[in-house]
This record gives C-alpha cells, sequence and structure tokens, in this order.
C-alpha cells in the first residue's frame, strides 16, 4: 500500500513521499498489501444484498476476493435462522 501511495507522489509534477515511520517497521511489520475489506467484514449484509436482487447461488457469485465457502455457509445459516431470507 506503501508504495502505491508513493507511486501517486509527483505523478503530474516533481512529487515528494514523505513517510512518518521508519524503514524497520516499512520492512518488518507493514503487510505489502490491505486484506480486502470482504475479509474484515460480516457477510450478512453482502449476501442479503445479493438475494435481494436475484442472485439465487451466491457460492457461484464472481466476488472479486471469494470469501471461504464455510463463511459464507455459516452466514446463510444465520440469515435462515433469523428468517431473513
Amino acid at each position: 500500500m506503501a508504495q502505491q501511495r508513493a507511486g501517486r507522489a509527483g505523478r503530474t509534477t516533481h512529487g515528494y513521499c514523505y513517510r512518518l515511520y521508519s524503514s524497520a517497521l516499512y520492512a518488518n511489520i507493514m503487510e505489502e498489501y490491505p486484506l480486502p475489506e470482504i475479509s474484515k467484514l460480516p457477510l450478512e449484509g453482502v449476501l442479503l444484498q445479493l438475494k435481494s436482487i436475484g442472485i439465487k447461488n451466491v457460492f457461484s457469485f464472481p466476488f472479486p476476493t471469494v470469501p471461504p465457502v464455510e463463511k459464507i455457509t455459516e452466514t446463510l445459516i444465520s440469515l435462515k435462522d433469523i428468517k431473513a431470507i
């Protein structure tokens, strides 16, 4: 992510990228790419939206980053238990 941000500096004119952390922190602790949002957030809202637009089989939906099948299954069971779908 930091590389992407640095690439934006100076895109149209001369620019600089000042990082407010040490190179050791960058090299040893920071992730190269952040986790996709779908990996961090609950799936209930996403699956409800898919169902509301008529997607019957959410397992075959072409997610840019596919959530684990177990997480989709657990979420569908949870939504059925509360009679949301």
